[in-house]
């Protein structure tokens, strides 16, 4: 999921902010325009005592005796008022979650610990144990990097729009902290939380009921800050916070007034996949979802999952070039971390520079990111005319997959793309391909792949990914002729899904991940039938399953 135009979107960053271009951007934020207030942070902790929680740390103590109440963490972007010469806060304060409540000390503490391994790992790649002098340098680094945030400052007099932001699975609570800053820059109060699993298995982010409830409990926790408006409500979500946000929005009298996702993952595959639980969910309480909702992944995702929420207005933006933690700020950090650990290494000045455009690319991608989502809630939670004037015109004309980022609008009650002209002089879209496939088999979409094959070899349709999932969701439909047709098609550019489906299925097997690896197996058995590793992995999963109790 990578390919953009980073000069044009340079561009494009600087121009998209009148008036705002000559401030001075923090480190982090590359060419990202400040907006007209100062950045203020606190953090804090609240406890809900409508839900029980309770978790044993590694050396076996638990958070508390008998019946206790969920610890919350909130943290809270704002824009503030004058702050002159404050110093601004290092990255690594976004570890500095401490309380002087004795219940919440020592789960305060584990949290940041645990926060402190995911950014080792994230960033550099590893855990802190297994870093070298140098790589834990290029850490310190980044930690001691200072923020656009000035650590308890005076806010400014709202109200403000309010902002949730939800971090995905695996990650850390401040794993977006260059958007949450620059939203609250430009006028917005941004608040975020740790959302750890509900039974207290873990320190990982729930993503689902808990999730949800974490969200309610920190919508309502806001209608008492004194510069937070609580009739203007936004949700970003990325990655499995991404798959929350989309969850919550279409749950009966949500609060939400828009709706950013940044790469749910499943925005690439269909809706029958056995792989995700969620879309069922949303697809089977659509009618609740009413507000605006901005979708953001690469240019091979075909967006069904938003497509059946007919009653909200869509955009669709896709930014070649990003891979799925480039949405995020951690993800830069660590394509620039890796990048400066392989200076010197003794590559063809060729190799070094693809290396340097991609980092670049990627970068500008981010960024242009940001200031989509920006004027997104400007326009639908500030009814901001210039707002409004940028979602009707920026990215729309562009030419998909053509390297640019794209947006493609999707007004209420539509639930598909434009259909395909046949004759058409480019390909099909990623959106088209699939009503193509369904309404004139597999035989026409086939000749159709063929015709543009050369002549449009780096189009979206022609993606990896792309021709996996497709296949995995013919076979997830029972349309194996089909996918056995796309499957012989695909081997012809020495692409094999049955090998892959084989090798990812492993891969969660290796991982625990039973139900992934099964679905997996399965897909292979569908294609090779005589396929026999495939048949015994799948009965030695269903045998542990068993012995398992079936869980």
């Amino acid at each position: 999921m990578r390919t953009i135009c980073p000069v044009a979107l340079v561009g494009l960053l600087v121009t998209g902010a009148p008036g705002l271009a000559g401030a001075q951007s923090p480190p982090l934020w590359g060419k990202l325009p400040p907006g007209p207030h100062a950045v203020g942070y606190r953090t804090s902790w609240q406890l809900d005592y409508s839900r029980r929680y309770n978790t044993t740390f590694d050396d076996k103590t638990t958070y508390a005796p008998g019946k206790a109440p969920r610890p919350i963490l909130v943290n809270l972007w704002y824009p503030a008022g004058n702050v002159a010469d404050a110093k601004r806060m290092p990255h690594r304060d976004y570890l500095d979650v401490r309380s002087d409540d004795p219940r919440l000390a020592k789960f305060a503490n584990k949290l940041a610990d645990y926060n402190r391994g995911v950014i080792a790992k994230e960033v550099m790649g590893k855990p802190p144990a297994g870093l070298t002098d140098r790589e834990k340098a290029l850490l310190d680094r980044f930690l001691d990097t200072p923020t656009a945030c000035v650590r308890d400052a005076a806010p400014a007099p709202g109200p403000f729009p309010l902002v949730i932001y939800h971090a995905g699975a695996g990650s850390s609570y401040e794993d977006n902290a260059v958007l949450c800053e620059f939203l609250a820059s430009h006028g917005f109060v941004v608040l975020g939380s740790a959302f750890q699993e509900g039974g207290g298995k873990s320190f990982n982010t729930d993503n689902r009921e808990g999730s949800a409830q974490d969200l309610a409990f920190l919508i309502a926790h806001a209608r008492q800050l004194p510069n937070v408006d609580w009739g203007r409500v936004g949700l970003v979500g990325h990655s499995a916070g991404a798959q929350a946000a989309l969850v919550f929005g279409s749950q009966a009298g949500s609060a939400m007034d828009a709706v950013v996702s940044l790469d749910t993952t499943q925005d690439y595959q269909g809706v029958s996949s056995p792989l995700w639980d969620f879309p069922a969910q949303v697809m089977r309480n659509e009618k609740n979802f009413t507000c605006p909702l901005l979708m953001v992944a690469g240019p091979d995702a075909f967006f069904e999952l938003a497509d059946s929420l007919r009653h909200a207005e869509r955009y669709y933006l896709t930014i070649p070039d990003v891979g799925h933690n480039d949405y995020i700020t951690q993800g830069n950090i660590r394509n620039e971390r890796l990048y400066q650990l392989r200076v010197g290494d003794p590559k063809p000045v060729a190799a070094r520079a693809k290396e340097k455009t991609a980092l670049e690319r990627a970068r500008a991608g981010y960024q242009a990111v940001c200031v989509y989502i920006l004027r997104f809630l400007e326009a639908k939670l500030k009814g901001d005319a210039a707002g409004a004037d940028f979602l009707a015109k920026q990215y729309r004309d562009t030419k998909f997959g053509d390297g640019a980022p794209h947006v493609e609008y999707v007004p209420p009650g539509r639930t598909g793309p434009d259909p395909y002209r046949e004759g058409g002089v480019l390909p099909p879209t990623p959106r088209q391909l699939r009503p193509l496939l369904r309404e004139q088999g597999s035989k026409k979409a086939i000749a159709l792949l063929r015709r543009f094959r050369e002549e449009a070899a780096t189009h979206p349709i022609f993606a990896g990914n792309f021709a996996l999932f497709l296949v995995g969701d013919l076979l997830d439909q029972g349309r194996t002729e089909d996918a056995l047709a796309f499957r012989d098609y695909y081997r012809e550019s020495d692409l094999d899904c049955g090998t892959v489906f084989m090798k990812l299925g492993k891969g969660y097997q290796d991982m625990g991940l039973a139900k992934l690896a099964a679905a997996y197996y399965k897909r292979v058995l569908l294609l090779e039938p005589a396929n026999r590793e495939a048949a015994d992995r799948l009965k030695e999963l269903g045998e542990k399953s068993r012995n398992a109790g079936g869980r």
